[in-house]
């Protein structure tokens, strides 16, 4: 990195910002101190384009330009002007200082959890970064398996936060279903019981009530990142192979003189 001090119209958020989208932030906390003092922390900025994109120091660019806005004359910002290929380590950055400040949602948390990952960071490597666990990564970014339907009436706050989590376990047309169902006027199960419930057409049985070796079933097991075990995803299959356990389980008890 270098050093660089740069002209205020040449500076804009960087597309690699995770809150590049959002409305303008509250700076009201430090204009003050910025229209007396001016800017004394250098921006993290990146090449993009015919200027430079802000990786970090949001708030503060925000500053500048509300003041540039109401005819402040603002000199040079002073910069630190990172490698324009380095697109990991600026959204790390991004994303280091936006939870630092604010604790995204968990849908932020999965747009930035999966920019990272698509830069080539593993899930080992993003949790390291913010000091959490491999499963909590995995579990936000169960969240990008979900239908955008459903993503958007989530962050919407249409859609619960017990209910999303289930739904991570559904496939694309179980989703499409629900979601048909939770917009018109029939029942709609919800919540993590009821869900789980209709997912499987049944009840709710999970894989540490198994009699049988779990790796050698041929069933389909959904995966919940959100609890402790598994979920058998057809309750009949599941039966079949704990009968058979249950019948070999009575043979060797007979055997043994019982």
């Amino acid at each position: 990195m270098k050093l660089k001090d740069i002209s205020l119209n040449k500076l804009s958020i960087s597309k690699l910002d995770m809150r590049a989208k959002d409305t303008n932030p509250d700076i009201s906390d430090i204009l003050p101190s910025i229209r007396v003092y001016g800017v004394h922390q250098s921006l993290l900025v990146r090449p993009e384009g015919d200027g430079y994109g802000v990786v970090a120091g949001r708030r503060r660019y925000f500053c500048l330009a509300s003041l540039s806005e109401n005819g402040v004359e603002i000199p040079d910002v002073p910069c630190c002007v990172m490698d324009a290929k380095d697109d990991a380590l600026a959204i790390e950055t991004s994303i280091i200082e936006n939870v630092a400040r604010l604790a995204p949602t968990e849908m932020e948390q999965y747009e930035a959890f999966s920019a990272l990952a698509e830069k080539g960071q593993s899930i080992d490597d993003i949790a390291a970064v913010f000091g959490i666990t491999a499963n909590s990564v995995k579990r936000r970014l169960a969240l990008g398996a979900l239908i955008p339907e459903v993503k958007e009436a989530y962050t919407n706050q249409q859609i619960d936060a017990a209910s999303i989590r289930v739904l991570t376990m559904a496939t694309e047309e179980q989703q499409a279903a629900w979601l048909e169902l939770f917009n018109s006027d029939d029942y709609c199960p919800t919540g993590t019981h009821q869900l789980k419930a209709w997912l499987t057409g049944g009840g709710v049985i999970t894989t540490e009530v198994a009699l049988f070796n779990v790796t050698e079933y041929t069933g389909t097991i959904l995966t919940d990142l959100f609890g402790e075990h598994g979920q058998f995803a057809d309750i009949e299959h599941f039966w079949e192979s704990q009968n058979a356990a249950i019948a070999k389980e009575v043979e060797t008890y007979k055997a043994d003189g019982w």
